[in-house]
């Protein structure tokens, strides 16, 4: 008797095929987003366990030099790009005195003698939810690098405006004119040959001139992918700037008017908000909505704001 085979291997058809494929398109819409916040929430993490390093690389500096923090301009070279940042001051307290023992504080940040140091990547002044991270920068304003630095995220403040006000306050790296003479700055504070009218920004802070409180008073936060400029929702514009390395200076001056709005003048950052180290080394996370007023009163130093922690956490 002839035996009929049987074909006992169903096919799927191009319908359940389908039915599948749509199954996992929905399945990894809903797990995407999951998976996403959780990357952000460990890069928000890592970015605010980075800024609190350097608050208190910031804070040791100060005990061990009278209270001073590093000048925010180590020279009185008149722009920014010619300035060797108060981050270099603080490099032998983030475990990197060999960098800190090769740099030629005598010639410009980007000299040849400086190029290779500050080509140099540094991961702890770059904020992991900045695009591209880790970053290197081959151009700061008009000007092409003969051969790319390492980027940085974080800044100091040295003023900001406040609403109603002609002058802006101060932040906590402008020594300003009334410093006490009674506190000596510190040896490093203006490397020899500068000029006998030494630029303001060269005049170290001091952590006692702080009269609004330390913990009411932000020391470092977050302007972010600087050299390029970004707006609201991370729009762009052609401008390059003259800051972003973390070897060279910035002007610290701000605007006060709000969170995330532009990266050149107010605390600005790609998570939901901006983190912010203050001068007792804590660190807080800012939302979007916070007020302008709050914020210029916690960038400075001596406003005499009264405010409450409500205001802002």
């Amino acid at each position: 008797m002839k035996q009929t085979l049987t074909d006992h291997h169903r096919a799927m058809t191009l319908v359940e095929l389908l039915v599948v494929v749509a199954i996992i398109g929905v399945l990894v819409a809903i797990l995407l987003p999951a998976v996403q916040a959780v990357r952000e929430s460990s890069r928000k993490t890592t970015c605010q366990n980075q800024l609190r390093q350097l608050a208190l690389a910031t804070v040791n500096y100060s005990s061990a030099n009278s209270e001073h923090i590093p000048a925010i301009w180590r020279t009185d070279r008149p722009l920014t790009w010619e300035n060797f940042s108060w981050r270099t001051a603080l490099l032998p307290y983030l475990e990197e005195t060999m960098t800190y023992d090769r740099l030629d504080f005598h010639n410009l940040p980007f000299s040849t003698q400086n190029l290779q140091l500050a080509g140099a990547v540094l991961p702890l002044v770059q904020c992991p939810s900045t695009p591209d991270s880790p970053r290197l920068i081959q151009q700061i304003g008009t000007w092409n690098l003969a051969s790319p630095v390492g980027a940085n995220d974080y800044v100091a403040i040295y003023d900001v405006m406040s609403a109603g006000r002609v002058y802006p306050l101060r932040g906590v790296w402008n020594g300003g004119p009334d410093l006490a003479l009674s506190i000596p700055p510190p040896p490093d504070s203006v490397v020899p040959g500068s000029s006998a009218n030494p630029h303001p920004r060269t005049i170290p802070g001091n952590l006692r001139l702080v009269s609004d409180g330390l913990s009411r008073t932000v020391l470092l936060t977050e302007q972010a992918a600087k050299p390029f400029t970004f707006g609201p929702h991370g729009s762009t514009n052609s401008e390059v700037l003259t800051e972003g390395p973390w070897a060279s200076a910035e002007t610290g001056s701000f605007h006060g008017m709000g969170i995330n709005i532009e990266n050149s003048h107010d605390p600005f950052a790609f998570h939901a908000g901006v983190a912010s180290a203050f001068c007792d080394g804590s660190v807080q996370f800012w939302s979007r909505d916070m007020h302008p007023k709050v914020i210029s009163a916690l960038l400075s130093r001596d406003g005499e704001e009264v405010i409450d922690v409500r205001d802002w956490q």
